[in-house]
């Protein structure tokens, strides 16, 4: 049984519940919508799947042998909870993310909280474009694209900005490739590592990319997502978003998903595994990684983020291999019949 002593927390949230409501009467007729959303509290208990995984991962389509295969929110919440918060932050922090990783990182960046009025304007003042990314947000929440050449005062513009927590980063440029996928903004490869007594293995892969021209997209809520396959770097799957909506094509470019190859693969796979034993406490990390004409670098990494949204694009529990890759196989139960 999944991790549940949170349940509390995931159920008192009203917009949990909204969701909850919103979604099931989505997905049935008449007054169906309440016998779901009591099926959804019951795997919120039986398998820590908070109301997100229930609808992302489609339980209400499936059996409880399938249910069981695999990992839900919690499950990951409970893995984490073995971490110290020192070494989370080394990875979720994006400044000190950028120190860890700064030969793999591919840019050069400046501190909003530490650097001086002329180190700022020395980085900026031969650039078309930079990034403003909160160093204590994810899911892009906060990442703002600005355009040097519309700032009328670069030193009012710094002391507006002065202590605001935040990065501004060199812009990083993809792989042609990648651009071709939406030319609006950076569609990139997120990779799930699992750490464990000195090996790191890769549990899954998909690729990234925004629904519509915005150049930031919140991968919580405007990204689909197609499975790679880890062994080739092929897409395999069609894209998926959080709505369950499928996408044979990008709806900006066109690209059809199915045989779409990652380029610099097995860059990227090295490149992963080599940042995960740099951080052996924090076990499991989805790297976001843009792939670029050199080889590859890192967005930022994410400490047991995304792991149950790798299961969403193929459908496949991934349980027996998450707790495989942990050392951690959990004994044989009987089935519930």
């Amino acid at each position: 049984m999944a991790d549940n002593k949170n349940w509390k927390e995931n159920w008192s949230k009203l917009d949990g519940v909204k969701f909850l409501i919103r979604e099931s009467k989505k997905r049935t007729k008449g007054l169906g919508w309440i016998k779901m959303s009591f099926d959804a509290v019951n795997c919120l208990f039986k398998y820590g799947a908070t109301f997100h995984d229930y609808m992302n991962l489609r339980f209400y389509i499936r059996s409880k042998k399938e249910r069981k295969t695999f990992i839900t929110t919690q499950m990951v919440k409970a893995e984490k909870k073995t971490w110290s918060k020192e070494a989370i932050n080394q990875v979720d922090n994006k400044g000190l993310f950028n120190e860890t990783f700064r030969d793999m990182v591919g840019r050069k960046w400046v501190d909003m909280d530490t650097c001086t009025e002329e180190e700022f304007i020395e980085f900026v003042k031969d650039k078309k474009t930079f990034f403003v990314k909160p160093k204590r947000e994810s899911s892009g929440i906060g990442i703002k694209k600005i355009t040097v050449s519309e700032i009328p005062d670069l030193k009012a513009y710094y002391d507006e900005n002065k202590g605001n927590g935040a990065l501004v980063e060199e812009t990083l440029i993809s792989c042609e490739e990648m651009i071709q996928v939406n030319p609006y903004s950076t569609s990139f490869a997120r990779i799930v590592t699992v750490y464990n007594e000195g090996k790191v293995h890769i549990l899954a892969a998909t690729l990234r990319s925004g629904e519509n021209k915005q150049v930031a997209f919140n991968t919580a809520k405007d990204d689909m997502f197609s499975q790679i396959d880890i062994k080739t770097g092929v897409c395999f799957t069609d894209a998926v978003d959080e709505t369950g909506r499928v996408y044979e094509k990008h709806p900006v470019s066109g690209i059809t998903f199915k045989g779409l190859q990652i380029p610099n693969w097995e860059i990227a796979k090295k490149t992963c595994i080599e940042a995960a034993k740099r951080v052996p406490e924090v076990r499991v990390i989805g790297w976001d990684v843009a792939l670029t004409k050199d080889g590859c670098a890192f967005f930022e990494g994410n400490p047991g983020s995304g792991v149950a949204s790798m299961q969403i694009a193929d459908g496949i529990g991934k349980k027996y291999l998450f707790y495989k890759y942990l050392g951690k196989i959990p004994k044989k139960k009987t089935e519930e019949k």
